[in-house]
């Protein structure tokens, strides 16, 4: 068994930290600089793939029943059925990433201003995960004031559970067959994407998109697969 517990924060300027490739996140990452174009400080912020926690645990456990274990079972049949099965799964709980807010129309601003207040909600919902009454529209040729992520507003954390079944048969002294049945999400946990967050102003400078804010997204439910592999 394997377990392991991180608690980081990560802070970076650039356009995509040296980490996102390894990240599903990094294909949906805000591909441009706002006013930190020739200076990255100013686009200086927690970075879009930062994930605050995250506890993994492993394991691998194999029955000690069957021929060439501590329990052998000397019938043929017995041994087929209960002999030589193995089990491993991952558990997986980690935080969301912060948030980034795009979208503006004033022929300049690539992000919108913030009145001042949080956007965090203290019951976020998938009808509304963040408030998006406080932003608003920069004025024309003006760059919007919000920053490249909300530190304080995080998507969805992730939590997961696979597990697999797993069984040896012998042919030959040097080959052998492994039966594997295996669970993605096996509890069928739903694990909610990340929020829309692209901000539409109207005429009065406030956002008019009912979408803004929303998750209609989630990441995969169970699923289960079988398969041979041949060992020697």
């Amino acid at each position: 068994m394997l377990g392991s517990y991180t608690y980081a924060k990560m802070i970076s300027g650039g356009l995509i930290s040296n980490i996102a490739w390894m990240s599903t996140l990094a294909s949906q990452l805000y591909n441009g600089y706002q006013d930190g174009k020739f200076d990255r400080n100013a686009e200086k912020s927690v970075d879009p793939t930062d994930i605050p926690q995250a506890f993994v645990v492993s394991y691998v456990y194999k029955f000690p029943l069957g021929r060439g274990n501590t329990f052998a079972l000397n019938n043929s049949i017995l041994n087929a059925v209960f002999g030589n099965w193995s089990m491993s799964g991952v558990f997986t709980a980690d935080g969301g990433n912060p948030l980034m807010i795009t979208g503006a129309n004033n022929f300049l601003a690539e992000r919108p201003n913030s009145t001042g207040q949080s956007a965090k909600l203290a019951h976020p919902s998938v009808n509304e995960w963040f408030n998006p009454a406080v932003f608003v529209n920069p004025p024309i040729y003006q760059y919007g004031n919000v920053g490249r992520t909300l530190g304080n507003v995080r998507g969805p954390g992730l939590t997961n559970f696979d597990f697999a079944m797993l069984k040896d048969f012998h042919v030959t002294e040097k080959f052998s067959i492994q039966f594997r049945a295996e669970s993605f999400n096996v509890a069928n946990i739903t694990n909610l994407g990340l929020p829309n967050a692209t901000f539409v102003p109207g005429t009065n400078g406030l956002n008019a998109s009912g979408s803004f804010g929303t998750i209609t997204s989630a990441y995969d439910p169970r699923s289960i697969q079988f398969g041979l592999k041949l060992l020697w």
